[in-house]
């Protein structure tokens, strides 16, 4: 039985983890001690979340190279990953292609990091970072991590020991109160999953462990899928550092980041050990509630440190629309649950503006979304793809729209202000908005002020969200390599 899915809103949600799963302890049945409350906080965050319809990004090249490793996993032949990266843009798909046995960092990534300027293709995490490290480096699309995980490599230990009973076990312990919002069943069935991609990600561990010899750390960018979790376990346990890298912006509600329960012994723990973010906003909001003793690194948002990079790989301006607004989409979300902002676009177009609108990387629009867009605007709005950076795309226009994402701060370091039409995005952006840089709306007159120069932000307020440059990055860096 399922309950109507639950009407929440992020900062409910939030303190509906911290209430009912913050303090609690869970015993894992022959888990040998594994902390697994990170698993258990994703499985609630997760069913409390909106779903999106699938992505229609085709996969089949990363999953046939994931394939091709699942077979020298089984066969126990030399692994060959992209080991070395093109050091003067990040190009991974021109990176040259060696054994993994020297590699001192192991980088796993999701697919929709990637992105393609001109020939080369970049990742957001990986590109800005590896290129970086005068040591060698593998790089892994988690995308491409799940196939290793095959049915043929599962034992039947595992099999058997994870069944639904073994879930059931763990789903009685779990605090009365979220059965207002969850059917007992629905959590037991996705927490049997879950469980399941743990365990396999362990395997996956432990097999890049014994073909990685030299490895030392251990990056992520989302670090929360439980096959990567599984990973993370196995890399903690046998004393390799696990570094998660902020891939957006962490507000105060996003539960997977802010008052995250830290384990008392590293080999316990599926989290990553240490985490780079982007500036003190971050760091304060992941330090509150659980003190991180020092693993919050300042870096700054690697990516945008390079948008200089990339830039100069396109020739002026080629396929960068020019607008006046650029309107970022994001994923549906608890607080912005429309696919696309059709009220918003007309009153835009009604003040006699230039709109495009770009698609999210995790959300391409649908069809139905697209057909509705060409119905209602015709060719009056230009819907773009996200193959091109935000960073590289935002200079082209004057003001950046949105429900709250993080390409809010992207555009503010770049000088481009935004506006927001979430209401969540006052708790995201409080210093930004009192210094002019993001204004929340309902009837975007604004947009008229900003690009007309009358509104005058001060984008200085942006430091505290992202550092600036890549002196903290390259400083961290430099500590890698050292080892």
């Amino acid at each position: 039985m399922r309950l109507p899915p639950p009407t929440l809103s992020s900062a409910e949600r939030h303190d509906l983890l911290q209430t009912t799963l913050a303090d609690a302890y869970f015993d894992y049945p022959g888990s040998g001690g594994i902390d697994i409350r990170p698993l258990i906080r994703f499985t609630v965050w997760s069913l409390l979340s909106p779903r999106s319809h699938e992505a229609t990004t085709n996969r089949r090249t990363v999953l046939s190279r994931g394939t091709s490793l699942a077979k020298q996993f089984a066969q126990q032949r030399p692994l060959s990953f992209q080991a070395i990266l093109d050091r003067e843009v990040g190009d991974i798909r021109s990176a040259s292609r060696g054994e993994a046995k020297k590699a001192h960092s192991l980088f796993v990534t999701p697919l929709n990091h990637q992105h393609q300027i001109g020939r080369s293709i970049v990742d957001r995490t990986y590109s800005p970072v590896g290129r970086r490290l005068l040591h060698d480096s593998v790089h892994l699309h988690s995308d491409a991590l799940a196939t290793l995980a095959k049915p043929k490599l599962w034992s039947k230990r595992v099999r058997a020991h994870f069944s639904t009973t073994a879930a059931r076990s763990i789903g009685k312990q779990l605090h009365p109160t979220l059965n207002r919002y969850l059917a007992t069943e629905e959590i037991v069935d996705r927490l049997h999953s879950n469980l399941i991609f743990l365990e396999l990600g362990r395997i996956v561990g432990r097999n890049l462990l014994q073909r990685m010899p030299e490895l030392h750390n251990t990056f992520t960018a989302a670090w929360y899928q439980p096959l990567v979790m599984g990973v993370l376990h196995e890399m903690n346990a046998a004393g390799v550092s696990t570094i998660d890298i902020q891939h957006g912006q962490q507000g105060p509600f996003q539960s997977m980041f802010v008052g995250m329960p830290r384990s008392e012994e590293v080999t316990r723990s599926i989290a990553p050990t240490e985490s780079w973010v982007w500036g003190s906003k971050t760091r304060d909001l992941m330090d509150s509630g659980h003190p991180s003793g020092g693993a919050i690194q300042i870096i700054g948002y690697p990516f945008l440190a390079d948008t200089y990079v990339y830039r100069d790989l396109i020739k002026n301006g080629s396929g960068v629309p020019q607008t006046d607004v650029l309107i970022s989409l994001q994923a549906p979300h608890l607080d912005s649950p429309e696919e696309v902002p059709l009220g918003l676009v007309n009153k835009l177009l009604a003040m006699g503006l230039s709109v495009q609108m770009r698609q999210h990387p995790n959300h391409r629009l649908s069809p139905t979304a697209l057909n509705q867009i060409r119905r209602e605007f015709s060719d009056s709005v230009i819907v773009s793809e996200p193959r091109l950076p935000f960073s590289v795309v935002v200079p082209s226009v004057g003001l950046n729209v949105s429900g709250f994402s993080s390409t809010t701060l992207e555009a503010a370091s770049l000088g481009i202000p935004s506006l927001l039409w979430s209401p969540i995005a006052e708790a995201q952006y409080a210093d930004l908005m009192a210094s002019g840089v993001v204004a929340v709306s309902s009837d975007f007159r604004e947009a008229i002020k900003y690009l007309s120069g009358q509104t005058r932000p001060d984008f200085s307020a942006v430091r505290a969200y992202i550092e600036p440059g890549d002196k903290l990055l390259l400083a961290s860096i430099r500590k890698l390599d050292s080892q």
